[in-house]
């Protein structure tokens, strides 16, 4: 990654969010968060799992519809986001590459997790993504970048999430 010569190739890209949240229904059974190695890092809830997968066909109809495939996924390191991608993937087609981007993520700040830094790293051990992508044979790498430093601003946030994000397509 990324791909050596692009010189003739047609790119299209596209962006959507996490499927639904563990910790968002009360479906699921309840309130899990105890469970979860960070407090910031939940799960997919049944209903977001099936509907990541939903996303994947979509998506993969769409791209058919204009004689394009996908051949690679981008997501933060947040395991709810590799669920989402996971589920995508496996509906899109094996071969797809998912590039866990340690840049892309929350505010880790104020502004969304509270007045203090979090005791916890705010995502799961990168091992856990990768021991999903394993389980699941989804072909995997980690895009390894500087940690957020607490406490990162809102302006900081967005500056390290779109010097990351646009990087990719290059």
């Amino acid at each position: 990654w990324p791909p050596e010569d692009t010189s003739n190739t047609s790119f299209m890209f596209g962006v959507c969010r996490h499927a639904q949240r563990a910790d968002s229904t009360d479906v699921d059974g309840g309130d899990l968060s105890s469970t979860w190695p960070s407090p910031f890092d939940p799960p997919l809830s049944q209903a977001g799992v099936e509907g990541a997968g939903r996303m994947g066909i979509r998506a993969r109809l769409f791209a058919a519809d204009k004689a394009l495939t996908f051949q690679t996924v981008i997501c933060s390191p947040y395991y709810r986001c590799v669920q989402t991608s996971v589920e995508m993937i496996t509906s899109l087609g094996k071969g797809v590459l998912l590039v866990i981007d340690l840049a892309l993520g929350e505010i880790y700040g104020p502004d969304v997790m509270g007045y203090s830094e979090p005791v916890a790293p705010p995502t799961r051990p990168i091992d856990a993504a990768l021991e999903l992508c394993r389980e699941r044979g989804i072909r995997c790498c980690v895009l390894q970048k500087d940690a957020p430093v607490w406490p990162e601003s809102r302006r900081d946030a967005r500056a390290r999430v779109a010097g990351g994000f646009f990087k990719h397509p290059q």
